[in-house]
C-alpha cells in the first residue's frame, strides 16, 4: 500500500459517495408507486395483451423507459415492463405483456386482469431514450415484445418537426 494508492481509493470512495447520496436525496421527492386502473385489457394472441393503465395522478417518464408494476391478485410481486408510447396528454400508460405460463405477474396481467383492476406502478427507470435534439441517424432492432420500448421511441421521433433518419428491425 502506498500514498498514490491511498489517494486512489479516497478519490473513488469519495465519488461512490456522492453518487450515492445524490440518488437518495433524489428518490426522496419520488413516491414509491402510484395507484393506477386498467381501462383496457386487449388479447392479441393466446399469451399477449395490451394493458392501457391509468395513473391516478402525475406520472412522469420518457419514452424508452419501463416501470415496475404490481397486481393485488398476486401480492408483493413486482416486475418491470416497458411503457409502449410516449407520454400521452391524457396521462393513460400501455404496456405489451407476454403470458410466460409460470403462473407468475405476466400471465395474471395477461389472463386474470380486466378493465377496472387497481394495479401499482413503480416509478419510470432506466436510460434508454433519446436526446433532445440531434440530427444523428437512429437505428433499432427489436424481437417480441422488445418492440413496446421501441414503439415508445418512435412516437417520440414521429412527433419531431424534423426527426432524423430512423430505421427499425424486428425480428420473429
Amino acid at each position: 500500500w502506498s500514498a498514490p494508492y491511498d489517494a486512489a481509493w479516497l478519490r473513488a470512495y469519495g465519488f461512490l459517495a456522492d453518487v450515492m447520496s445524490h440518488s437518495a436525496d433524489a428518490a426522496l421527492s419520488t413516491p414509491p408507486y402510484v395507484h393506477a386502473t386498467v381501462t383496457a385489457h386487449e388479447r392479441r394472441g393466446p399469451d399477449l395483451a395490451v394493458l392501457r393503465v391509468a395513473p391516478a395522478g402525475p406520472y412522469d417518464y420518457h419514452a424508452g423507459q419501463y416501470a415496475t408494476l404490481a397486481s393485488a391478485r398476486l401480492p408483493h410481486t413486482w416486475r418491470s415492463y416497458s411503457m409502449a408510447g410516449p407520454p400521452a396528454a391524457d396521462g393513460v400508460l400501455e404496456f405489451h405483456v407476454r403470458a410466460t405460463g409460470a403462473g407468475q405477474l405476466s400471465d395474471v396481467l395477461v389472463h386474470r386482469t380486466a378493465v377496472g383492476d387497481r394495479l401499482l406502478v413503480g416509478p419510470a427507470r432506466g436510460t434508454m431514450t433519446l436526446a433532445a435534439q440531434t440530427d444523428a441517424p437512429v437505428l433499432l432492432i427489436a424481437g417480441g415484445t422488445g418492440l413496446a420500448p421501441l414503439r415508445a421511441l418512435l412516437g417520440e421521433l414521429a412527433a419531431r418537426s424534423a426527426p432524423p433518419p430512423t430505421w427499425l428491425f424486428v425480428g420473429g
